[in-house]
């Protein structure tokens, strides 16, 4: 999250494993980005009831050209490696991969 505040575009190369995170990476303000390699790094996200990434609109209400390439995004529910996340019907901001909200 530090890496992505800092407005500059933030690559992400191909781990020896995954990258564990447990908390939203949110991308909150334009042109900002987020970029894996094109061997597609993926990410963990280990807490519930989360989006792994969020874009999110600025207090002005817009986030102009801010994008996300190339990740494999896990959820593993309850820090559990051998859980399957549990959908319902109607996927939830708060149960998706990655969430986009405002204009």
């Amino acid at each position: 999250q530090n890496a992505i505040n800092t407005g500059k575009p933030v690559y992400v190369p191909k781990p020896a494993d995954a990258y564990k995170i447990t908390d939203t990476l949110t991308l909150n303000s334009s042109y900002k980005a987020l970029i894996g390699d094109e061997c597609m790094p993926v990410i963990e996200m280990h807490t519930d009831n989360k989006p792994a990434i969020e874009i999110v609109a600025t207090s002005s209400g817009t986030n102009e050209y801010s994008r996300v390439e190339n990740l494999y995004i896990k959820r593993l529910p309850n820090d559990n490696v051998n859980a399957v996340p549990n959908f319902s019907a109607t996927i939830t901001a708060s149960l998706a991969g990655v969430v986009v909200s405002g204009n």
